[in-house]
């Protein structure tokens, strides 16, 4: 099947879930605007996902769906029925409520990837097996509607004044490489690697003569008490404020040491060589392309395992620095 390009003038993309989910989806925006290169292409997102849109020239709109604020949902669901959409594309087809927001857009034409679940609204679902990794996944699943995703590179936009301010609060010393390690997320015990590893990891690599950056998003502050106990030159702590100031700082690194998390993608979206740390339940989340690697544990569904030897000396590999 193919897309008529002149058939489809408003289509309007689903994606109601996390950062990192909204991310991978980036590679398919692109090609939709390549596809429809006049078309009005707009995006329905979520409150926790919409900020990865910022600045993304691919896309004409952003409507948010703010799922905590129901005063906020009769002028959503009267602006989704008055677009008069040609096509709706749900990159969250699993989603009860994408497939209700897309229903509310009265379309005639509702097309959804989906891992699996079904759903009467859609016309016609595009299935992706949960083994494939998401990008893979999103890629042939709109090679069968007949667009061509030819650059499978996410995309994140960072403004010139976080540049700048990262700029000024970190210049880069010549003779430094410079290593981030994200040590979030606070809540997720057995996704996330254990504190306590990353700060004999940090001890390790500041033995290299190295800047390290501890970075935590504002609720895993609590994990940084390990660190201030014991501040040294070259280590850095780093709580950040906005996600594209957080991300003019990963640009900077040499290497990104991190669980699977939204701040990995957005690593990887600006092109920040990354070193995950994962489970194997995770894998189709990990650091897309060549250029990454990613440290599984031996435990199917838990990071924690992973020894601290195997990734620093897989990090040192990745920066050509000898044990």
């Amino acid at each position: 099947m193919s897309l008529s390009r002149e058939h489809y003038k408003k289509i309007l993309c689903i994606r109601t879930d996390r950062l990192g989910d909204m991310l991978v989806t980036t590679p398919g925006f692109k090609a939709l605007r390549q596809h429809f290169p006049s078309a009005q292409i707009d995006v329905l997102a979520s409150q926790d996902n919409f900020f990865a849109l910022n600045g993304n020239n691919d896309i004409d709109k952003v409507l948010v769906f703010y799922k905590n604020k129901p005063t906020t949902w009769l002028k959503l669901f009267t602006d989704l029925f008055k677009a008069k959409y040609d096509l709706v594309i749900v990159f969250s087809g699993g989603s009860k409520t994408s497939a209700w927001l897309a229903k509310l857009t009265n379309c005639k034409t509702i097309y959804a990837i989906t891992g699996g679940k079904k759903h009467w609204i859609y016309t016609k679902k595009f299935f992706v097996p949960n083994s494939t990794h998401q990008i893979t996944s999103l890629a042939n699943a709109l090679n069968l509607m007949g667009i061509k995703v030819e650059d499978t590179q996410m995309s994140f936009f960072i403004s010139e004044q976080d540049k700048e301010k990262i700029n000024n609060l970190y210049p880069r010393k010549p003779d430094l490489k410079r290593v981030g390690l994200f040590i979030g997320n606070i809540k997720k015990e057995r996704t996330r690697w254990p504190v306590e590893k990353f700060k004999e990891l940090s001890d390790k690599l500041l033995k290299h003569n190295l800047e390290v950056f501890v970075v935590a998003g504002p609720g895993d502050v609590p994990l940084l008490e390990i660190f201030k106990a014991n501040m040294c030159e070259h280590r850095y702590l780093y709580i950040s404020s906005s996600l594209s100031e957080a991300a003019a700082l990963i640009k900077t690194f040499d290497l990104f040491v991190t669980s699977s998390s939204g701040p990995q993608h957005v690593a990887v979206a600006i092109g920040t060589t990354c070193l995950g740390v994962t489970h194997r339940s995770a894998s189709t989340w990990t650091p897309f392309g060549e250029q990454h690697t990613t440290i599984f544990s031996d435990v199917y569904d838990d990071t924690r395992p992973i020894p601290v030897d195997i990734v620093y000396e897989t990090a040192l590999k990745k920066l050509s620095l000898s044990v």
